[in-house]
């Protein structure tokens, strides 16, 4: 009996629905556009002076776009006369965006105002945004500035994706949307060279990604050495101290996929990354930082060290808290029940982003590496500034390392990813509101502390936004539905094969 000329059964609508959702979701540049609505909900709930030391950045960039490099004595805030103005709503989680900003805070074009000694590239991207508006705007300078900074992070974002669905690495385009968390991209649009450092950890990953078989093939060649030298370089030209993240990435990477026992492959790897650590020692020494005069910020005992690393590690809470949500001047908490819900989230959902005894052993190396090196930089510097490692500083290295779990050339999305990033989806909706309900009414406990009186931004394109990433969340939802039935079909037919071949 011949069954081929039969006419096949129509499919419901809802199947429909959620084969066209999981079609899109699928689409190389869908991730970076969820990253892109994400930092867009940011950015318009946040006014100019959100991110941490905004005026200061905002000031370097106004220097460095007109002198090309920092000179020490602008960055160094101990002379006499130099301002070190913060926002009036700054470390209060109830004052609102209202409240009335001190004259040097706005002033971030003047002679007399602080400057950091980080490398300037991503400075020269914010200058060009306070060139376009001038000096007479500050507020309208600063935002058109911290716009063209998000641009910046958002291409390399959707270059690194691009990257990505050409090396077949489809799981790991997803992980560049759940690798930028609600700090991350407050970051990115605030801004802040923090941000643009994440999106270069990512991206240098990618790079290492997208040339892995050349390099366990041995077979790099310069091109792709070239490739990777300037993904280095755009790490370690970032922050003052992002040489050493670009070295722990490396290492990393060569110890997961083996590198270190292919000689060629890995002397040629090492070659890609010595420009961005020459880069790196080379900045320090000529514009080291500042901390406190008369505290040097290394100089102490053995047994003060310890005891200093035994003072950080007090805040394991607080070192997990920060890097995925703590925004503003680190006065805006996200409610506890919020972030017990995302750690359950991501114990749940395990399986996805490490599926192997392997991977998890690389997890909790991950984890451990970054917390004992952030206590280990806060000891050092104790005695200078008490508490000083911020979680920000942390999200580089979690994130390119983290980028390694998700590395499955070939082969389909792992089970669940969708609806991962759909709870993700979730708890950013929370933050977006979270940060807009900051400055508008102010915050307490993680919720609004008044709603009567908005006194910040407007509230219908806070929440259209908001709207917006509920409805990608419900999309990857019915994607990650569309995605079992599939599962399920091609594992039924392989049975049948099987059984049919035995």
């Amino acid at each position: 009996m011949r069954f081929a000329n039969l006419p096949a059964m129509p499919k419901h609508s809802s199947s429909v629905v959620s084969e066209r959702a999981l079609a899109f979701v699928r689409l190389w540049w869908c991730a970076p556009l969820f990253c892109a609505i994400f930092c867009l909900g940011m950015f318009a709930s946040m006014p100019t002076y959100a991110s941490p030391d905004a005026t200061t950045h905002l000031a370097t960039a106004w220097y460095d776009i007109h002198h090309v490099l920092p000179t020490q004595q602008r960055y160094d805030h101990i002379v006499a006369g130099y301002n070190d103005p913060t926002p009036c709503f700054a470390f209060n989680e109830v004052a609102t965006a209202k409240c009335i900003q001190a004259p040097g805070v706005v002033d971030v074009y003047s002679s007399k105002q602080q400057i950091t000694n980080y490398p300037p590239p991503f400075y020269w991207v914010l200058g060009v945004g306070e060139l376009l508006v001038g000096p007479g705007n500050p507020g309208l300078g600063g935002d058109v500035a911290r716009c063209l900074g998000m641009v910046a992070c958002l291409a390399l974002l959707l270059l690194a994706a691009r990257k990505l669905f050409h090396a077949k690495e489809r799981g790991a385009i997803w992980a560049l949307y759940l690798l930028t968390p609600p700090m991350a991209a407050f970051l990115i649009a605030g801004g802040n060279p923090n941000g643009w450092e994440i999106v270069c950890a990512l991206y240098f990953t990618t790079t290492l990604l997208v040339h892995k078989e050349e390099i366990l093939g041995q077979r790099l060649g310069l091109r792709s050495m070239a490739s990777i030298s300037i993904a280095g370089l755009l790490v370690a030209t970032a922050r003052s101290s992002s040489a050493a993240w670009l070295i722990m990435i490396f290492v990393v990477f060569a110890i997961w996929f083996r590198v270190w026992r292919l000689r060629r492959s890995r002397l040629l790897l090492t070659a890609t990354v010595i420009p961005g650590v020459a880069f790196g020692l080379v900045w320090n020494v000529l514009f080291p930082a500042v901390v406190k005069a008369g505290q040097p910020v290394s100089g102490m005992s053995i047994g003060s060290f310890f005891s200093y690393l035994a003072l950080s590690f007090q805040d394991l809470s607080v070192k997990f808290a920060e890097p995925w949500g703590v925004l503003g001047w680190l006065d805006t908490w996200p409610s506890e029940i919020v972030v017990i819900g995302v750690v359950i989230a991501l114990l749940y959902f395990l399986p996805v982003y490490a599926p192997t005894r392997r991977h998890r052993a690389l997890l909790v190396a991950i984890i451990a590496m970054v917390f004992l090196s952030s206590a280990s930089l806060e000891a050092i510097g104790w005695s200078s500034w008490v508490g000083w490692w911020q979680g920000r500083y942390s999200l580089v290295p979690l994130v390119g390392l983290s980028l390694l779990l998700f590395s499955n050339p070939g082969r389909r999305e792992p089970s669940g990813l969708f609806a991962l990033a759909a709870w993700m989806t979730l708890g950013n909706v929370y933050m977006v509101c979270l940060n807009y309900w900051r400055y508008a009414y102010g915050v307490a406990n993680g919720f609004p502390s008044q709603m009567r009186i908005n006194e910040y931004g407007s509230p219908i394109m806070i929440y259209s936004i908001a709207v917006v990433m509920l409805l990608m969340s419900a999309v990857l939802f019915v994607a990650d539905r569309a995605y079992r039935v599939e599962r399920n079909e091609v594992t039924a037919t392989d049975l049948y094969e099987k059984t049919l071949l035995s």
